[in-house]
Order: structure tokens, then sequence, then C-alpha cells
């Protein structure tokens, strides 16, 4: 949840606010963050050419894309504390005028502030397992119970409820069911058969387990 806190800035001009964002969270969050560059953009770019963005895990980009080359980027991890503080304050001098660089500071300190308060959010990833096949010949029942499970790499674990199955191809002549399914941090697994439709004909189906892994932010 997030509430603000609205108060005019000392050394600014009465008409200029800055936004206090308080979170509670756990991890620093990007949609936070994206409100909080929405709101320095729209305060002090409008009518620029400059890009500005932060990131979550901390990487903050102040750019002039008329400068040729690297010349008119500033990148800053502002989770390296006063030193991170300290370049961008010093570089945007060589890509910005004082009036956007006034105008800019007290929302990037307010970034900066929330970034390093909050930590950076896991790192996730989706992780695929091996197809396995369920199939239905004679006797005319439904197809064998096929086993599909997805591992989690060293130093990952399975995020809780992000599994499931997933069909490779549509069935041949009848439909998946899911007999169980098996979570821990390091494996999901679901049994499944195949489902005939006609009796007289045979039936195949095809799929994998599907997961999210994640893993502290470095």
């Amino acid at each position: 949840m997030i509430s603000c806190v609205i108060f005019p800035l000392r050394t600014m001009p009465a008409a200029v606010f800055v936004t206090t964002f308080i979170v509670s969270a756990a991890h620093a969050d990007q949609a936070t963050i994206n409100t909080m560059t929405k709101l320095a953009k729209d305060s002090c770019l409008v009518g620029t050419q400059f890009y500005f963005n932060a990131s979550a895990n901390g990487n903050i980009t102040f750019r002039d894309p008329t400068k040729p080359g690297g010349q008119g980027e500033i990148k800053v991890d502002a989770r390296e504390g006063t030193g991170a503080v300290a370049i961008f304050s010093d570089n945007i001098r060589v890509v910005a005028d004082q009036q956007i660089r006034d105008c800019m500071h007290p929302y990037v300190m307010e970034i900066f502030t929330y970034i390093k308060n909050n930590p950076a959010p896991p790192v996730t990833r989706i992780i695929k397992g091996q197809t396995v096949g369920s199939h239905a010949g004679d006797p005319a029942g439904d197809g064998n119970d096929a086993l599909a499970c997805v591992y989690a790499e060293d130093g990952w674990s399975i995020v809780p409820n992000s599994g499931s199955l997933v069909q490779d191809g549509q069935p041949a002549n009848g439909s998946i069911g899911i007999t169980n399914t098996e979570y821990n941090s390091q494996h999901f697994c679901v049994t499944y058969h195949i489902i005939r439709t006609d009796r007289g004909r045979s039936a195949q189906a095809n799929a994998h387990a599907q997961a999210v892994q994640s893993r502290p932010a470095p």
C-alpha cells in the first residue's frame, strides 16, 4: 500500500512540491518507482528531449539523446550509496542546465532514498521441464499416468503457486486430466493422463511442467 505526504520544498519556488512515498513492502516496487519518475518528468522535463528512468534493482539513467556517444548519458547504481549520489550530481552538470538540475534534484533524491531503503526485488526466471507423454491404446481405456516435473537450479527456489502443466500441441482424440500436483522449494511436479474421447481409437497427449524460480538479487 502506498501513502503520500505532500509538502512544499523550502529551497524551491512555492509552486513546486515534492511527494514523499512511504511504502510498506518487502522489496522495492517498480510501480512505485515508475510513479516517482513520472512525477519528476511531468514536473521538470515536459517539452525537453531528456530521458529519465529508474529501476527497482537500483539503476538510474538520465540522458540527452542529442549529445554524441556517451557524452549525454549518466548511469549510476543507487544502491552504492552516497557515492552514486555524488556521481549523479556532478555529471548532470554537463548534461542539463541549472534550471532543470534545480527542478530535478528533490525528485532524484526521493528516488535514491526509496531505492536505498528498500531491498532489490528477487531475480525471477521461467523454467521448463522435459516433455512427457500419456498414451491410450489397447485396452480401450484412458491413458497412463505421466509425471511431468521441473527442478530449480542451484541457488534458486520455486516460487509457490507458479507451476503449471503446458500442453505440447493439441491432444489427439482426447483431453488432459490432472491427477496430482506436488510443490516444494526445489521442484514442481504434476501427474496427468489422456482422457480418451473415442474409445475405438488410440489417444495421445504430450505436455511439460513449467514454473518460476527465484533467487535474491545480487
